[in-house]
């Protein structure tokens, strides 16, 4: 067994050190201590001190600025230290508590057939009288639902596996942090034991600040456990746990159920193609993977947008075609040209999109599908006076999902931008652009809130967050464990939350503006208004293990903007992204995640050192990007973003396996989807190619050949 202890200390310097002695005084001494400080600056330094004094490591709060985030923050360092072993536990301890001195080492030998939870009494010390609480011999959700059975941070152990699969802590919760935990740890019907021993003390004298004596946080935390839980409430658990929130806190049953629920109001918004400037002409390119999914958007190319050109790489499976949107570009008045496989594939081997991708037969990821379209719709344009290049993706709609019903007029943005900038990077709404499995863990928690239920609410207006349907967001993680509400959601609905439909969560199209800056987002709503950022650089990323990560696009737009100088406005006018139905496939979608992780990492590791290249004045970049010095700050960031990532990836995948878990239990729902998941084995082929992405010699073969593409890509425009 491996156990390892976790402290969150918030501006206790007087009371931190009675917690850091008696971890360090534990008979069975811990394998590994965090301490994480949610404290101010100057407290911070003086917690380093203290901590030192006891050869603990004490780490900053790099999540929700909570409680429940530092604790999620020492869990995402616990998951890069080790692997998901069923023989990690996890031993929480609050900064104004202390366990006695044989805790763990009681708690190690009682655990004898590996429990999920063990579970050891503690009193409650209120500075005038020591309550121990006596642990009840059967502990079900129930216990949490209606009260606290005798439960506290403090006297939480819990094996990692089973703690992630019960999605670790929720950062919305300010309060009832543990009781929300246990509740949805005992969805998952764990394996536990109680030991009937006093072990802790959990000292709540009420002379000092402290979460549960502010009355508003009470408040605001009662309402939203409430609005939570109580599809899982019987009638009679629900007055139990009125009472006893009157009882222990003064909070009335009409206070907890006034909450304002808000329900949010999303519009279509159409986008509007009329008065076309007839001074350029407009170009429109994608790449195609399947007939149906191509015709869609073809169909209402033709009906809405006077287009100059339709230029499509043909990507359709070898024995399937791309005949029907053939026909129907051929009934209709727009010039195209559709690049069918046989072209492009001869194109490949000849060395035609250059010889770095010879070793190429097929389109095997999307950066290179990307760099092939943009070779072509250079190349087909050579006569066009001033051509303008809309590229996009097949599965979208010309349309847009907003908070408001403001209208877009698409021909007016090219028309304020084409004599001063060099690119636009549009948005998507509705279906996350995505990998699935980075949109999945959110919404099952919706499912999981809402079968059953009659009602639409987002609590606590989530969708204002950017990101909010994102798992693995940069900008905040309080998201995660907080259900929308949705009514009459169905099994149909389970099945699209699979396909990476957005039945809860759309990305949605912000108050429209536009703003000039180092493009940070992907492109796939880009409007190019200068033809030669088309071959100045591929669209492509690192490459791994003979394929190259997602996030080309970024990339070539990094590059555009960062060694060229070239001009890339960010608009949040968006297109509707549909998603065609499909069966989920967990082996494909790993391997999307895995090659997006490392595209996401090489792209801010990449964007960071050439920033600092570039303050030197420095104009041979790439010479520096592989100068020792440069080079190692490249890795060292690149791992670092990679890890960070990595880790909050497998903290998602066993949440996603135990809501699948506590959706098949409960609804009987999902058998395919649990099954699949359940298999943990399967995880093994992400790490394989993220442990692949780690090679230094990958990473400067790359930057050698991106080199020399980039020399002959200019060599080849100065001769235009």
């Amino acid at each position: 067994m491996k156990i390892v202890a976790i402290i969150v200390t918030c501006n206790r310097l007087e009371l931190l050190p009675r917690a850091l002695k008696s971890v360090s005084d534990q008979t069975r001494k811990p394998d590994l201590v965090y301490i994480v400080s949610n404290s101010t600056a100057v407290n911070y330094e003086k917690e380093q001190k203290l901590c030192a004094d006891f050869s603990f490591t004490i780490i900053q709060n790099q999540r929700t600025k909570n409680n429940a985030g530092a604790l999620n923050t020492a869990i995402e360092e616990i998951v890069k230290q080790f692997k998901i072993k069923d023989y990690v536990y996890t031993a929480f301890l609050d900064d104004d508590d202390e366990w006695h001195l044989d805790y763990l080492q009681t708690l190690e030998e009682e655990n004898l057939n590996s429990y999920d939870v063990l579970l050891a009494e503690l009193s409650r010390n209120n500075g005038k009288s020591n309550n121990i609480q006596a642990l009840p011999k059967k502990i079900d959700k129930n216990c949490f639902l209606k009260g606290n059975p005798g439960v506290s941070n403090s006297n939480t152990f819990v094996k990692l596996s089973s703690l992630l699969k019960a999605g670790c802590y929720d950062e919305t919760c300010l309060s009832n942090t543990d009781r929300d935990f246990f509740i949805r740890l005992f969805q998952l019907n764990p394996t536990y034991k109680v030991i009937n021993l006093h072990l802790v003390n959990h000292f709540t004298d009420n002379e000092r600040p402290r979460i549960t004596n502010n009355v508003s946080i009470r408040e605001k935390s009662f309402q939203y456990f409430y609005f939570k839980h109580s599809i899982f409430m019987s009638e009679e658990i629900k007055q139990e746990y009125f009472e006893w929130a009157n009882k222990l806190f003064t909070i009335k049953q009409s206070e907890i159920e006034t909450k304002q629920n808000f329900e949010p109001l999303f519009y279509i918004n159409e986008i509007d193609f009329n008065q076309k400037d007839k001074s350029y002409q407009l170009v429109i390119g994608f790449i195609a993977g399947n007939d149906n999914i191509a015709m869609r958007l073809v169909r209402q190319i033709i009906q809405k947008i006077p287009a100059n050109l339709v230029l499509i790489i043909d990507d359709a499976p070898k024995l399937e075609n791309l005949d029907g949107t053939y026909q129907l570009l051929y009934e209709s008045n727009i010039p195209f040209k559709i690049i069918r496989y046989k072209e492009w594939n001869t194109n490949l081997i000849n060395g035609y999109y250059g010889e770095y991708f010879e070793k190429f037969d097929d389109i095997t990821s999307i950066p290179l599908g990307r760099t092939i379209l943009h070779r072509h719709l250079f190349d087909e344009t050579a006569h066009f006076e001033k051509p303008v290049y809309w590229i996009i993706d097949d599965d979208i709609d010309l349309n847009a999902i907003s908070t408001s019903k403001t209208g877009f007029q698409f021909f007016d943005l090219i028309s304020q931008n084409i004599n001063r900038t060099d690119a636009i990077i549009g948005g998507i709404s509705n279906d996350p652009p995505i990998p699935t499995l980075s949109c999945i863990r959110t919404q099952l928690v919706d499912f999981l809130y809402s079968y059953g239920r009659k009602i639409n609410s987002d609590f606590i207006n989530i969708h204002q967050k950017p990101d909010y349907y994102y798992d693995l967001s940069d900008l905040h993680s309080d998201h995660l464990e907080t259900p929308v509400l949705k009514a009459g959601i169905t099994e149909t609905h389970l099945h699209q939350i699979f396909s990476g439909k957005a039945v809860f969560r759309p990305a949605l199209q912000r108050e429209l503006t536009s703003e000039n800056k180092t493009i940070t987002r992907r492109g796939a709503n880009t409007i190019v208004l200068d033809r030669a950022v088309l071959r100045l650089y591929p669209v492509i990323n690192l490459e791994v293990n003979d394929k190259f990560a997602r996030r080309g696009d970024l990339t070539w737009a990094l590059f555009n903007q960062v060694l060229s100088n070239k001009i890339f406005i960010e608009h949040t006018f968006c297109i509707n992204h549909n998603r065609p139905l499909s069966k989920f496939n967990l082996e494909r979608e790993l391997d999307k995640s895995a090659y997006d992780i490392i595209g996401y990492a090489f792209n801010k590791a990449v964007f960071q050192v050439i920033e600092n290249i570039k303050k030197n004045e420095s104009t041979d970049v790439f010479a520096e990007l592989l100068r020792e010095t440069n080079f190692n700050d490249l890795k060292r960031i690149y791992i670092l973003y990679l890890n960070r990532r990595k880790a909050r990836f497998i903290m998602n995948y066993y949440r996603i396996i135990g809501l699948t878990k506590i959706v098949y239990e409960i609804f009987g729902l999902g058998k395919e989807y649990f099954e699949q998941l359940s298999d943990e084995s399967k995880i093994a082929l992400f790490e394989k190619i993220m442990t692949n992405a780690v090679s230094e010699t990958l990473l400067k073969k790359f930057l050698e050949e991106l080199k020399l593409i980039v020399e002959e890509n200019k060599s080849f425009l100065l001769t235009k």
